[in-house]
């Protein structure tokens, strides 16, 4: 969980499953804003963890779709993981 005094850190592959998905039609930050609408994912990482990013490359998400981690830098320099599709380049 996000900010929990529990959590652990897990080497990963970077790839998992698409566990669920939401599609944002709203930006609540502004660096989101051109972005609108963007879909974003709970990936279950091969190794069991979950994480939260936003979705590329996946026009149409459907769960249990392999998905690979990537990372992209913000304008403001924070680094935050996006997935997109297990093969291929994005």
């Amino acid at each position: 969980m996000c900010g929990s005094r529990n959590s652990v850190r897990v080497d990963a592959s970077g790839v998992g499953t698409l566990f669920s998905w939401v599609r944002y039609h709203r930006s609540y930050l502004p660096a989101f804003a051109s972005l609108v609408p963007y879909p974003v994912g709970l990936v279950e990482l091969d190794e069991g963890a979950h994480v939260i990013g936003r979705l590329v490359g996946v026009d149409d998400p459907v769960i249990g779709t392999r998905l690979r981690a990537g990372f992209e830098r913000w304008a403001d320099g924070e680094v935050v993981p996006v997935f997109g599709p297990a093969t291929g380049e994005w």
